[in-house]
């Protein structure tokens, strides 16, 4: 299985992503039809079950240099400390705030393939060039936490 770099499909355009996005990252996983994780249990997967070093580096990347605001590990209607905003039986959605900037990460699972995509909003100009930085530790980190989960 190769997790792959996608534009963003037209289900998740239809949800209420995040409008006015100025980021927007989508991998795509196939996986077996006959998988029975629901897209909350993915996120899980995905953010919880990364290795505990990695786990400890996306956290303190997202509440110091992004000022993400996060529930403490273990909260309940949390996933890593980001917010559950949306939570179905094919499309999960997780928010993380900060006075800088707003992100969603969004999973969709579609017959035989789970769709992963990041969408940020700046609100404040400094914003853009610290996603930028960190883009490109989440184009490096997600595949591989795509591949580990699907494990």
């Amino acid at each position: 299985m190769t997790v792959r770099r996608i534009q963003l499909p037209d289900e998740m355009n239809a949800a209420d992503t995040l409008p006015g996005a100025d980021y927007v990252c989508v991998f795509e996983l196939p996986i077996r039809e006959s998988s029975t994780r629901s897209p909350q249990d993915w996120a899980r997967a995905v953010f919880e079950g990364a290795p505990p070093l990695l786990r400890w580096f996306i956290r303190t990347g997202w509440r110091f240099p992004l000022r993400f605001d996060l529930a403490p590990p273990g909260a309940p209607n949390h996933v890593l400390g980001g917010r559950i905003v949306l939570d179905e039986r094919t499309t999960f959605v997780m928010e993380l705030c900060s006075p800088l900037m707003t992100a969603r990460d969004i999973v969709l699972i579609e017959q035989a393939r789970i769709v992963l995509a990041t969408l940020v909003r700046y609100r404040r100009p400094i914003a853009r060039p610290l996603w930028s930085a960190a883009a490109v530790i989440h184009h490096r980190i997600m595949p591989y936490l795509l591949t580990r989960a699907a494990g």
